[in-house]
């Protein structure tokens, strides 16, 4: 059975950009930086760097360091989108 992993950036929907609905998906057994698929629609650079400024713990389940600047972070897992 194939499995993923799934974050969830904005579930809300609605017309402001960080009340978007966007998704990352990975498959379970796989890193993050082996490659992810993103469902985007609109809020997932954004909203990714407001929840790791919000919550440095976001950075382990990403396995990056704690230290990382959120943006740099941000920009480096939507490096993985194939």
């Amino acid at each position: 059975m194939v499995s993923f992993s799934l974050f969830v950036l904005g579930a809300g929907g609605g017309p402001l950009e960080t009340d978007i609905s966007a998704y990352l998906f990975k498959p379970y057994a796989s890193g993050w930086e082996e490659g992810i698929f993103a469902l985007d629609a609109g809020s997932g650079v954004g909203t990714l760097v407001q929840l790791l400024s919000q919550n440095n713990e976001l950075l382990k389940y990403f396995a990056m360091d704690s230290n990382i600047d959120p943006k740099v972070a941000a920009y480096h897992l939507v490096s993985f989108i194939q």
